[in-house]
């Protein structure tokens, strides 16, 4: 058998044996042979770099918590819960003395969803800094260390589009900054960026936070727990199939077989006033653009053409085409000349040989 290669441990199937024995007394046996008569016998030898093992050991420095206030929690939670594909927010965060983070507000951003990124948009951030300094709040544009989004159902690992985002963030000068990434699954995951130590803490550990108690909603007993947890296989038969229905709709707001019950009560106002502001800032699309503005799957391209069916009956030109469809006739020019077909209504989601041009008959 032919000797191994000297100074690498191959049983250990990583690095290199000499890069673990500085916590290794000299002279004992490893796998049957002693390293230290093998370094007497072996020739002196130039300075030359090894099989480097980087790694970084935290010297009386603590694991960072993310403390987040009951507010900042709920608001999350419904942004998971409503929002039918991936959303964005920021928020207000700071560096306790502890060495611990706070986060304090969160603020959905004016955003174009997918179904599988989530991006800062430059829209989204003027919107955000205008109504902050409109409402007296200027001093929480310079404390938005915190970037949110949701990963519908899929795993909170970073995609490389995610990882991205936390590069320009640091090109952005900020010394530190806390990604998190939520699902509908309950799982929400928190990563610390020192940019200045060149550090990354991953799946911190977080806990709601209050200076004042919070109090916790009373659980149900009796006949209304039982209530609660009956359903019928019919019941959830109707309510996939109506799941299924919804997933391809393009109202950004999804309802939730049954509203999560998380260690926070959410109030009926609250949950109104979120679903309200995803319908006001959050579009989504699931498809890119094409030439209309709808974005839907093709299997909505029959929905849209009954849509457009309806608003011709009623004499209005859809004002999608009519704002940017290439080769639309404005708007006008359907009150120019009455009884004449728009020209607006041959544009439909999908490739425009789709159907065939609108022609009029001359003398109407």
């Amino acid at each position: 058998m032919a000797d191994e290669k000297p100074g690498v441990d191959k049983s250990a199937g990583g690095p290199p044996a000499y890069s673990r024995r500085e916590h290794r007394p000299t002279g004992v046996q490893q796998n049957g042979r002693f390293p230290y008569f093998e370094q007497i016998n072996r020739p002196d030898a130039p300075l030359t770099p090894h099989d480097f093992y980087p790694r970084i050991k935290l010297i009386e420095r603590k694991v960072p918590t993310i403390r987040i206030a009951p507010e900042a929690y709920k608001r999350m939670q419904l942004y998971v819960e409503l929002a039918r594909l991936e959303v964005g927010w920021l928020g207000t965060a700071e560096r306790l003395e502890s060495g611990d983070f706070y986060i304090e507000h969160v603020f959905l951003l004016t955003q174009n969803a997918g179904a599988a990124h989530a991006k800062i948009s430059e829209e989204g951030q003027m919107d955000l800094y205008k109504h902050l300094i409109q409402s007296g709040r200027r001093e929480d544009t310079r404390r938005l260390f915190f970037w949110g989004h949701s990963h519908v159902r899929m795993e909170t690992l970073p995609s490389p589009q995610d990882d991205a985002t936390m590069v320009e963030l640091q090109e952005q000068g900020n010394k530190w900054f806390i990604r998190g990434i939520l699902n509908k699954l309950g799982r929400a995951q928190f990563d610390v960026y020192l940019y200045e130590s060149n550090l990354q803490f991953i799946d911190v550990p977080w806990e709601i936070w209050s200076p004042q108690p919070v109090a916790e909603e009373a659980p149900k007993t009796g006949l209304a727990a039982v209530a609660e947890g009956l359903g019928g296989l019919k019941q959830r038969v109707v309510k996939g199939t109506k799941r299924f229905i919804e997933s391809l709709s393009n109202d950004p707001v999804v309802k939730p077989r049954t509203q999560m019950r998380g260690p926070l009560p959410i109030s009926d106002e609250l949950r109104a006033e979120v679903e309200a502001e995803i319908r006001e800032k959050v579009t989504i699309s699931y498809l890119p653009d094409l030439a209309r503005g709808y974005g839907e799957l093709p299997l909505l391209e029959d929905l849209a053409r009954e849509r457009d069916a309806e608003i011709r009956a009623q004499g209005e030109a859809p004002a999608e085409a009519s704002e940017g469809a290439p080769g639309a006739a404005p708007a006008e020019a359907s009150e120019e000349t009455p009884g004449a077909a728009p020209r607006a209504a041959a544009q439909i989601p999908g490739p425009p040989e789709a159907l065939p041009p609108v022609t009029t008959k001359s003398g109407e």
